[in-house]
């Protein structure tokens, strides 16, 4: 059903984005706001963030995913990972090289180049996914806080670098949650996924820290993406006050980036929590047979 939603929702930020011209406006907005407003420190920064993901940090995460699996001798979380970082970034590079188009809608001249959906925000939230799924229950909370906070920033990053638009990065955030929910739905259909017994749901506190940090992050972004595009539809329109409606629109993209990677990795969370997967079959013990076993009433 996770990966179900996703879908619908890429599809929806797709349209809605990409393909009207209010979409298109807004996000080109935010791009010239990148330019005239933002830092070029932050933005040096952030490239330098960007260009540190190469194929050779791929290999890292793929490394490191046989290792995990190997050490903890779970091999079926091997596949799962690797088909959820793989196939969540070949997916994207796919769709944006040679699947989906960006026309022109309102006037524009010149030749656009797609960049939907984000490659660093695929490969930075699908690595977080994977390392998930194949890391020991106690483990998920140290990667979990660290590892998405690092993903969350990578998305903001690609806005504010002037890499990616907007509905970039929220698409890669949606093919990462969809290969990764994917994967997890595989382990369940094939009965490698069963609730921890208690005492074993590992380290609950960095969960819960983690939980609640990705919570705080999303409603501030939220709230902030909602106050700078209320502030951006109010100046779009009115003379002398475009340079302030890009700024403002920027501000708003950035905003609802972080967002929605932070809700991304939440849902994430909320499917692996107190589970465990890759173990041996799971035989659930079937209702009749449960009833047949329960003591006589006297």
């Amino acid at each position: 059903m996770t990966a179900l939603v996703a879908l619908v929702l890429f599809v929806a930020v797709y349209w809605s984005m990409v393909r009207t011209g209010t979409g298109q406006r807004f996000e080109d907005a935010a791009l010239r706001g990148t330019l005239e407003y933002a830092d070029r420190h932050e933005r040096a920064a952030a490239n330098g963030r960007l260009r540190a993901i190469t194929m050779g940090s791929l290999g890292f995460f793929c490394v490191l995913i046989v290792l995990i699996g190997a050490v903890r001798r779970r091999w079926l979380l091997v596949p799962a990972s690797l088909f959820t970082l793989i196939g969540g970034l070949g997916t994207a590079e796919v769709l944006k090289r040679y699947v989906v188009a960006r026309p022109l809608l309102y006037g524009q001249t010149g030749e656009v180049t797609n960049s939907f959906p984000s490659g660093h925000t695929t490969i930075a939230m699908a690595g977080l996914f994977a390392l998930l799924i194949v890391v020991a229950p106690r483990w998920r909370g140290l990667v979990a806080l660290l590892g998405a906070l690092w993903a969350v920033s990578i998305g903001a990053n690609t806005v504010s670098a002037h890499w990616h638009r907007l509905s970039d990065t929220i698409g890669g955030d949606l093919i990462a949650l969809t290969f990764g929910s994917v994967a997890l739905a595989a382990m369940a259909w094939l009965g490698r996924a069963a609730p921890l017994p208690e005492g074993r749901a590992g380290r609950v506190l960095l969960m819960r820290v983690a939980a609640l940090v990705l919570g705080f992050l999303a409603v501030t972004g939220l709230a902030l993406g909602v106050l700078f595009t209320v502030l951006y539809a109010r100046d779009a329109g009115r003379a002398g006050l475009v340079e302030d409606a890009n700024w403002e629109a920027y501000l708003a993209a950035q905003s609802y980036a972080s967002a929605a990677s932070a809700i991304t990795a939440l849902t994430m969370l909320t499917l692996l929590r107190g589970m465990d997967f890759g173990g041996p079959p799971f035989l659930a013990l079937p209702r009749t047979a449960a009833a047949r076993t329960r003591a006589p009433r006297h």
